[in-house]
């Protein structure tokens, strides 16, 4: 699906600027390029606090007690220093020469202004320019920037250290299963099945108790043989009960496993494959 210029240019694989990636895994786009950070560093952890947090703002202290916590307060200050200073070293060529982490209001704050972006904010852009197109209408528009939201997210919010990001994964959460609910319904309906069954197979991997999707692959046409999405392959049993089906264990005639009677003042002990063929436990008399 082509997109247009607005969804276009916000492309994951950015170009220009810096883009700062939470969903599905941390890492730093910068110029188009994957920037290699160490997993879990000071530097990954500054930037995620910062990105997750309200105008991408954090409180000087709070930076330094979550960083820091077992380091003095001098000491945590000029290692804070250090890996602002690293950063515009490591970015700064992607943003005129700016840092990526400026101090602002008593702390520090991303340069958004500088072409720092995140991918959870075009996430969440991209779908407000979609609700904003089909509430107008513009079905077709609609449908374009949501398909380009759908490229940033890679996953669930990587960083669940506190409650703000836990937050934030289970709101993005459901706004992306939402929109995959959304297209999967619209393509069936525009009988775009091909496409209807991506995105329903996309939402069942994420949530497969969802009855929408259910419904979707029900509805499907698809080839003889091929099951819906979701289905587990289940035995015939309607018939001979032991034609070509390889039951459990202490299974009945239809399949199902059910547990030995068991009476209070008894105790189980395993069962002894050569004495007793019974695979069920046996019930000894203490």
């Amino acid at each position: 699906m082509q997109l247009d210029d607005a969804a276009s240019s916000g492309a994951v694989r950015a170009s220009h600027g810096v883009l700062i990636c939470l969903l599905g895994s941390f890492r730093v786009v910068k110029l188009g390029r994957t920037v290699p950070f160490r997993a879990g560093g000071k530097a990954e952890a500054l930037l995620t606090s910062l990105a997750l947090r309200d105008r991408h703002h954090a409180p000087r202290e709070a930076l330094l007690d979550s960083l820091w916590p077992e380091s003095d307060l001098a000491r945590a200050s000029r290692s804070l220093s250090t890996l602002v200073h690293d950063l515009r070293t490591l970015l700064g060529d992607a943003l005129a020469g700016r840092s990526p982490v400026t101090p602002a209001d008593g702390g520090y704050e991303l340069n958004v202004d500088a072409g720092i972006r995140i991918d959870i904010r075009e996430f969440d852009a991209l779908v407000s320019r979609g609700d904003r197109h089909k509430r107008a209408g513009d079905v077709a528009t609609a449908i374009r920037s949501y398909e380009a939201a759908l490229q940033f997210y890679r996953g669930d919010v990587c960083s669940v250290r506190d409650v703000r990001a836990i937050v934030e994964r289970e709101r993005t959460r459901a706004c992306y299963l939402s929109l995959l609910g959304y297209l999967a319904d619209h393509h069936f309906k525009a009988a775009d099945y091909p496409t209807a069954l991506h995105h329903a197979v996309r939402l069942l991997l994420h949530d497969p108790c969802r009855e929408d999707a259910h419904r979707a692959g029900d509805a499907l046409p698809r080839a003889p043989g091929r099951a819906r999405p979701g289905a587990a392959a289940v035995p015939d049993l309607s018939g001979d009960p032991g034609a070509g089906v390889r039951r459990p264990p202490g299974a009945g005639h239809d399949g199902v496993v059910r547990p030995h009677p068991y009476r209070p003042g008894q105790r189980l002990t395993e069962h002894s494959a050569e004495v007793d063929r019974d695979p069920r436990p046996r019930l000894i008399r203490s």
